[in-house]
């Protein structure tokens, strides 16, 4: 039986290009990189460096998401910075949704702790939901151009 793992990092490589394309990123002749990858091989494991290399290269995450499922988890791209080259990167944006929440929160856990809402707290709390939902509508704006970016220039039009 094939290991997920193994099975992973041969579909990265293969969609590489090959073992050949996919050496060249490690630094290491194509045939050890196949011996690597075979698992009817015992003397020759791909490491663990040289599978983020490929995950790197191939900006592949299935490596990534067989080890952490072998481990009892899941894994969770994150928008790297190079995604948007102008402006916050969505991490960004949910970075600051998530603070404004957390602020609104306290805010509201401050104002009922004695069991009443005075004008001044409720005020406040409103204010923090005013500002947390500015932060999620940034965030849609970032989530929506991107969603355009992605599409042909045909599928951009909106009907009218």
């Amino acid at each position: 039986m094939h290991h997920p793992l193994l099975i992973a990092a041969r579909l990265v490589v293969r969609d590489m290009g090959g073992a050949e394309r996919a050496a060249l990123h490690l630094g290491k002749g194509e045939s050890t990189l196949r011996h690597e990858l075979n698992p009817n091989d015992a003397k020759n494991k791909l490491g663990l460096l040289d599978a983020a290399t490929l995950s790197q290269a191939s900006r592949d995450s299935r490596i990534a998401e067989a080890f952490a499922a072998e481990c009892g988890g899941v894994f969770i791209a994150l928008a790297r910075s190079e995604d948007t080259p102008e402006g916050d990167t969505t991490m960004e944006y949910a970075g600051r949704l998530a603070t404004e929440l957390g602020e609104l929160l306290t805010s509201a856990a401050k104002a009922v702790s004695d069991g009443t809402v005075t004008d001044d707290e409720l005020r406040a709390v409103m204010a923090k939901g005013v500002t947390m939902a500015s932060a999620w509508q940034d965030l849609m704006v970032h989530m929506g151009r991107l969603n355009q970016a992605g599409k042909p220039a045909i599928a951009k039009r909106v009907p009218a």
